[in-house]
């Protein structure tokens, strides 16, 4: 942290831990601490410290809530990868399997099954917590082992090991049926269902709201809802680079309140807004295209 002047009033540059510059889409904060006198900008900028660093805290806690659609693409990575791999090491041992080689298979699969309910009702997560540190890291995400949403990934993927053991005490029996529907399901388009870009702006607003700026905030609300107006409230994982270009093309020729329009400065911050939203809506599981606002 350092306190900083501009013109006759004093300002506090408060640094965001790495951690939290994914989230919140900036590595410092610079917050006016209303004063000239620079013993009482000292004064002053030690208790916004003590807050921010509480704030840092918590969001380290905290961060990031996972929205039910992030959890489910996740334990859906899990249970793909997870019957690909039995199904690899079926085919890579060949071999003709006798009674007593599939009841012994049989055995072992409902004997674990037999585990998973039993940690399924004890709340005992520890037999999968690595596997959720590693699907967290392997697609970006921090979420702290004390959370909510990390107890929520935990008890869902040891409900998906149960079904992946139950498709595979069937395959072991030959019954292959189960892949004809999970075939179906993954052939259906994702982002269809997405939320709408309204919802998404709210979400995301709510999210920043204790952390940006009121003025920054202000502006983020007024300019998203401008292309809310522009694109229409449809589900953001619909929107297309091809209309993004279209509403920078919209913003050159709004009026700038001055007679003229806009300038490329102002094009540029309207553009800016969306392209953190999009950003932060792929990061929170809104959207999984890459972002149209971008380049």
């Amino acid at each position: 942290m350092s306190t900083i002047k501009r013109g006759k009033v004093y300002y506090s540059r408060l640094y965001v831990p790495s951690k939290l510059h994914q989230a919140l889409q900036k590595k410092e904060v610079v917050k006016s601490l209303k004063t000239s006198s620079h013993p009482e900008a000292i004064t002053r900028s030690c208790i916004l410290e003590g807050r921010i660093a509480r704030l840092w805290s918590i969001l380290k806690g905290e961060r990031i809530t996972m929205t039910p659609k992030q959890i489910n693409k996740l334990i859906q990575q899990y249970t793909k990868a997870t019957l690909e791999e039995c199904e690899e090491d079926r085919l890579s041992n060949l071999k003709k399997y006798n009674d007593n080689d599939l009841e012994s298979i049989s055995f072992v699969i409902v004997e674990k099954l037999e585990e998973n309910y039993m940690n399924l009702m004890n709340n005992d997560f520890s037999e999968v917590t690595e596997v959720v540190n590693k699907l967290l890291t392997k697609n970006g995400l921090t979420v702290a082992s004390e959370s909510i949403s990390f107890k929520k990934l935990c008890r869902e993927l040891l409900i998906a090991e149960q079904k992946v053991l139950k498709t595979e005490l069937k395959k072991w029996g030959g019954d292959y049926s189960d892949q004809l529907i999970s075939s179906h399901a993954d052939s259906e388009p994702d982002e269809v269902s997405s939320e709408l870009l309204s919802k998404v702006i709210e979400a995301h607003i709510k999210e920043h709201k204790n952390i940006w700026e009121p003025r920054g905030v202000t502006q983020a609300q007024s300019s998203l809802k401008k292309f809310l107006e522009f694109t229409g409230d449809k589900p953001i994982g619909t929107i297309e680079k091809q209309q993004t270009k279209s509403y920078k093309n919209y913003l050159s020729n709004q009026p700038n309140g001055r007679g003229g329009t806009l300038s490329t400065a102002s094009i540029n911050k309207h553009l800016s807004y969306v392209v953190t939203l999009f950003n932060w809506g792929k990061d929170q599981g809104f959207c999984s295209k890459d972002n149209p606002a971008s380049g």
